[in-house]
């Protein structure tokens, strides 16, 4: 009776997100050389923050930062068709 006592104090001084990820990353569309695709990608929020500056990668759901490659929330690209010039 004592464990389950100490348990569900645990619980309630820690909140009810025991298994909720990580705060402090970020998951942005990294292009993989391998798959020639964009993946998700899970990162710390420092590594995530460099690979979106330096390489061909977006937030979810966002644009890339080199080719301006549209993406979808699953890192799909997106059919824009082209401007008329």
């Amino acid at each position: 009776m004592k464990i389950y006592i100490h348990l569900l104090l645990a619980t309630v001084l820690l909140g009810s997100d025991l298994g909720a990820a990580p705060k402090h990353r970020m998951t942005i569309c990294h292009f993989d050389d391998e798959s020639d695709t964009w993946i998700e990608a899970s990162l710390p929020l420092a590594s995530a923050k460099t690979h979106l500056a330096k390489h061909d990668d977006a937030p979810i759901g966002g644009v890339t930062s080199i080719t301006n490659t549209p993406l979808d929330e699953y890192c799909v690209p997106l059919d824009v068709p082209e401007r008329p010039r």
